[in-house]
């Protein structure tokens, strides 16, 4: 009798993997799917995973974040500390919250010429 128990068992336990193993595949498919955010006309999206964002940086030949830093030292005023890289209307832009004086304030550059004059 023990041994028809395990055989029907066994399958219903196959079942349940192949089902927690198809969970596991959607909700990867789904981060996946939706970690790169889609934009409407007119929006912006922005990528706050840096290993995203770099890839895009080098893909793209942007600026990177240590040239940005550098030239932001000489053009802004304050310090910089949050960098993230948004694409806005087709074009990639940094997204700078920038500390001065106490205050916090955004400054958005293009990610390929940033404080180009």
């Amino acid at each position: 009798m023990a041994i028809f128990v395990i055989r029907d068992v066994i399958p219903v336990l196959r079942i349940a993997a192949v089902r927690r193993q198809f969970q596991i595949y959607m909700l990867l498919f789904g981060l996946a799917a939706g970690g790169a955010p889609s934009a409407r006309a007119g929006e912006s999206e922005c990528y706050n995973d840096w290993s995203e964002a770099a890839a895009i940086v080098e893909h793209e030949n942007l600026v990177t974040v240590d040239k940005l830093t550098s030239a932001a030292k000489a053009t802004v005023a304050g310090e910089i500390v949050k960098t993230t890289l948004c694409k806005e209307n087709g074009k990639y832009v940094f997204r700078l919250v920038v500390r001065d004086k106490g205050a916090l304030k955004t400054v958005t550059v293009d990610a390929q010429e940033p404080f180009k004059k």
